[in-house]
């Protein structure tokens, strides 16, 4: 008897689904995308409910919530859940974010994140391909490299060796990008582990929580020296 399918291998199938459509990218309005995501997945995103008791991109922001509360954090962070349609754009991915509760509301300011991301995610090469993605970042903004939180990095040798040690021990993407002798990190810096379809298993969260405890100690780091 087969293994039941992960829930992340659903969303994945609806993700496909969207890049297949041909209808990704900005819309009029984000009624117009929300309409045009519902046309696409609405009868999967139902099926999903029905099974799962909460929508494709609920579950994501229920399944790091988990790992939230698992890990003693929800005094201090919050989760926030995107679907495959974000403000007035459609896309073929969808996430959940973990950041700070007194995150800068208003004007955008750096920010950074941890976050789980499952459709078309980067793959080793760079190349768009379906699967499960988790990891850091920084939500970018008009105030690039001079963010107290990238500057915390800079100025604070442990944060910066946490850093560059995390980009050279399975983590895509290393985040410090050389110039001449020099490597530095900026705004754009992500540290991410991904998950090619083929391997998302029914003990795919396990994995995920294994990799954001991986990350959380530079996370907590990062944030503390704000």
């Amino acid at each position: 008897m087969s293994s039941p399918a992960s829930p992340f291998s659903s969303i994945i199938v609806m993700a496909k689904q969207i890049l297949e459509s041909g209808r990704i990218g900005p819309k009029s309005s984000k009624a117009e995308a929300e309409g045009t995501v519902k046309e696409i997945i609405g009868a999967a995103d139902q099926a999903f409910t029905e099974e799962h008791e909460v929508n494709y991109w609920g579950f994501l922001k229920a399944t790091l919530g988990e790992y939230v509360r698992s890990r003693g954090l929800e005094e201090s962070f919050v989760v926030k859940g995107s679907p495959f349609n974000y403000h007035g754009a459609v896309g073929a991915s969808c996430s959940a974010v973990m950041l700070r509760k007194d995150f800068y509301r208003g004007e955008a300011r750096v920010e950074p994140e941890m976050f789980l991301e499952v459709g078309m995610v980067r793959d080793r090469q760079g190349n768009l391909s379906p699967g499960v993605c988790c990891g850091f970042h920084y939500l970018p903004s008009p105030e690039g490299d001079h963010s107290r939180f990238v500057q915390g990095v800079l100025e604070d040798q442990r944060t910066k060796s946490m850093a560059w040690a995390l980009s050279n021990d399975g983590f895509l993407n290393p985040s410090f990008r050389s110039f001449g002798r020099d490597s530095h990190w900026g705004m754009d810096a992500t540290l991410t582990k991904v998950w090619p379809e083929d391997s998302v298993t029914p003990e795919i969260k396990e994995r995920v929580f294994q990799a954001l405890d991986e990350l959380l100690p530079l996370f907590l780091r990062i944030v503390s020296l704000a």
